[in-house]
């Protein structure tokens, strides 16, 4: 199902209006719905579709679930169609290292399109006796075409489990705190790797929303991918939307492969009534020479910030003026409305924003 909303575009957008910062403009948004899970022969009330990542590998859309889907897998593919996600029954896609893995949050292309790349949230800690929180320390790397093929970057094995585990120490550095959380992942000009930081803090229960980015250079020969430095802070950034007074954290980046000028990123907020969500740009050029930068707020023809009133999760590039949201409401039932769309428990919403 698709729903339009037309903004009213201008021609001109000044750079800086009534808020306070620079701002970019969004032409159109359409908001629908796609399936996880074709319809069970009884309904359910339980949701299914948690939908956190996403990449776009050929005409397909490869996407990924926070947990794994019933009957299927935590990994789905569907067919893209005319910038919307086809109405198509679900592809699930497995391999070892992706089954052993747990909570994926992030996924990228490499931008000669050869490897998508993958993260765990990286926000559960095992202890010297229990390895079995090490799944949730995990880089995932596979050919574009053969995620049954999936490796593990920089791996080190335990009681049996596989994982990443060995980068956490780097990682923390870089951020500055004991705990975090992986939500956002894409590759940068010059074989960088980003990885984009949603929570941090001392552990779980203090943790705080943050906007921060953490990169390292990488290279692929022979079809393995090594980190060749530690991950270092690249950017942070403390997001403030006009009239929004809830803690935004960032929740997905993409690089624009496109146009070759930004990298997108989205911001989100959830409480117990509430979620939503924003969308920003980053020049590129001054993000990776670390550079003073301001991110740049998408807002619509009136010059208002762009909302979304699902909770946005997952963003990906389409062509050089559209990009594809997905969106994981944590269970919240949205409503459809001007900047949000309801779905079922075995559907998950989208949003296409032409810029």
């Amino acid at each position: 199902m698709i729903r339009s909303s037309l903004l009213a575009a201008s021609l001109i957008l000044a750079s800086h209006n009534a808020l306070a910062h620079p701002t970019r403009l969004a032409n159109a948004v359409e908001h629908g719905t796609a399936h996880c899970l074709m319809k069970p022969a009884q309904a359910s009330d339980t949701t299914v579709c948690e939908v956190s990542a996403m990449v776009r590998v050929g005409d397909r859309l490869i996407l990924a679930n926070d947990k794994p889907i019933p009957g299927g897998s935590k990994l789905f593919s569907l067919p893209l169609e005319k910038d919307r996600i086809g109405d198509a029954p679900p592809t699930y896609l497995k391999g070892q290292a992706i089954e052993q893995s747990r909570k994926l949050e992030a996924m990228t292309l490499t931008l000669d399109g050869l490897h998508v790349i993958a993260s765990t949230g990286f926000n559960r800690v095992g202890d010297e006796r229990d390895a079995s929180f090490d799944a949730y320390s995990t880089l995932l790397y596979w050919p574009a075409n053969q995620p049954e093929n999936a490796r593990v970057v920089a791996p080190s094995t335990r009681q049996g489990m596989t994982s990443s585990r060995a980068l956490r120490g780097q990682i923390a550095r870089a951020v500055g705190a004991p705990f975090f959380q992986v939500e956002g992942l894409s590759v940068a000009p010059g074989n960088r790797l980003l990885l984009g930081i949603r929570k941090q803090g001392q552990d779980y229960q203090s943790a705080t929303d943050v906007f921060k980015i953490v990169a390292a250079p990488f290279s692929i020969d022979n079809g393995m991918l090594r980190l060749q430095g530690d991950f270092e802070l690249l950017f942070e950034f403390t997001p403030q939307v006009p009239g929004e007074g809830k803690p935004l954290g960032l929740s997905s980046i993409e690089y624009d492969r496109f146009n070759h000028d930004a990298l997108l990123a989205l911001t989100s907020f959830e409480d117990e009534t509430s979620i939503g969500g924003y969308l920003w740009s980053i020049p590129i050029q001054p993000l990776l020479a670390r550079k003073p930068v301001t991110p740049e707020l998408f807002v619509d023809g009136m010059g208002a910030p762009l909302r979304f009133g699902n909770k946005p999760e997952g963003l990906e590039l389409l062509d050089a003026s559209t990009l594809l949201i997905v969106h994981d409401d944590d269970r919240m039932q949205v409503g459809t409305g001007s900047d949000s769309q309801a779905s079922g428990p075995d559907e998950f919403a989208f949003s296409t924003v032409k810029f």
